[in-house]
């Protein structure tokens, strides 16, 4: 009986310390090591990334993560990778490669990444007034040293504004009782009030009204452009910079119109401006054939009886040579009824084919009455039957220029 009382004992015991074993905790798991420490002690702290004041205009080190401030303008810096793309001893490489920063910049409201190097890029420009410069790196110690500057303030920028509803506006509530004008002129006296003058401006409605709500936009673009030392005041103002640099550049295509002269787009917004309207246009160009010293000479005639005589010689560094003269109204009526006697408007690019190499010619373009074309290449198309009267038409042109002279 006590052998086997004894064997169940040994046999429980057993079971109690393998269990035990069993329910032993995998490492990485189970209670934090903080609750394992005696009471009263704290788990070590993670290290607090640097931060540190700086100076505008004075050069000072960072450091990767670190956090570095100017207390007068609120801008920040932080560096986000210190990089060695360097070419390493024994090694071909295409380029030697630099040392470079990846810097996150900000200040109360707006941020941005400025990368620079040793080499590629030393220094660049950043949140409009701003620019920062790497003077020096050492990408092993995970260092670099830097300057922030204030960048100087000149130019000019360009600002918008989206106005609310319900005269809410600020121009509206702040200006006087007797109002000046168009809206624009309110803006204009309003913020020449506020010490800041108004070079340019333009409006554009830019989508629907979205609600009727007083705090909703009208659904226009207010843009104005004024000198850069007036930015801080803008901004306080609630105007925000257009394309968040200031800047309004345009794509360099341009727009020809009917009497073959062409428009620019045009800043803040970038559109074509409308052709300018003319009841009777004519430019002729007699262009030079295949001559030692080719001379171009421009003939321009307006409904307001002006004409305009330019002669210009071809590669000339010189100005041209202008001569001012003036068509009687009988003269401009007779070269206008002339015009519509012919086929001028009717021919279209399949009627220029040219079969006369190096000949002199005449371009011509014509306004009138609501119609507009242009032909080139004039004296030396295949078939000179597609003149139909326009030969005198040139020759009235040029009668009226003092210069009679026909391409044939």
């Amino acid at each position: 009986m006590k052998k086997t009382v004894v064997a169940l004992l040994v046999l429980g015991i057993l079971f109690i310390m393998l269990t035990g074993c069993a329910e032993e905790k995998k490492p990485g798991t189970g209670t934090p090591p903080s609750a394992t420490l005696p009471p009263g002690q704290r788990p070590p702290a993670q290290p607090e990334p640097e931060k540190e004041e700086f100076i505008l205009g004075s050069e000072f080190s960072v450091k990767k993560a670190g956090i570095y401030s100017n207390a007068e303008t609120g801008v920040k810096v932080s560096p986000i990778d210190i990089s060695d793309s360097r070419c390493k001893p024994g090694v071909q490489c295409v380029w030697q490669g630099e040392q470079g920063i990846r810097l996150r910049v900000s200040d109360s409201d707006r941020n941005a990444e400025v990368s620079l190097g040793e080499i590629t890029r030393k220094k660049d420009n950043f949140l409009t007034y701003y620019s920062v410069e790497l003077v020096s790196i050492d990408a092993s110690a995970g260092s670099a040293v830097v300057k922030v500057t204030k960048r100087e303030q000149a130019g000019k920028l360009w600002f918008f504004f989206e106005p609310k509803q319900c005269g809410t506006n600020a121009w509206e509530k702040e200006g006087t009782e007797e109002s000046v004008g168009a809206e624009e002129d309110e803006i204009k006296a309003w913020l020449q009030g506020k010490g800041i003058q108004v070079l340019s401006l333009a409006k554009k409605k830019v989508y629907d009204v979205v609600c009727a709500a007083c705090t909703c936009p009208r659904g226009d673009r207010i843009v104005v452009l004024v000198d850069q030392k007036g930015s801080a005041k803008m901004e306080a103002l609630g105007w925000e910079l257009l394309n968040k640099d200031g800047t309004a550049f345009c794509a360099e295509d341009v727009k020809i119109c009917p009497d073959g002269t062409t428009v620019a787009r045009e800043a803040p917004f970038c559109e074509f401006p409308e052709c300018a309207k003319r009841d009777f246009y004519v430019k002729k160009v007699d262009v030079p054939g295949f001559v030692p010293e080719p001379v171009f000479v421009t003939t321009v005639i307006d409904s307001n009886r002006a004409v305009i005589v330019e002669t210009k010689e071809a590669g000339s560094e010189g100005g041209a040579t202008i001569e001012n003269r003036t068509a009687t109204k009988a003269q401009l009526d007779e070269l206008r009824a002339l015009v519509d006697t012919t086929s001028f408007f009717s021919l279209g690019p399949k009627d220029m084919k040219i079969c006369i190499i190096d000949a002199p010619t005449v371009d011509l373009t014509v306004v009138s009455g609501g119609k507009a074309n242009s032909l080139y290449g004039i004296g030396a198309w295949c078939d000179p039957n597609k003149l139909q009267g326009i030969d005198k038409v040139i020759s009235k042109i040029g009668e009226l220029a003092g210069r009679e002279k026909v391409p044939q």
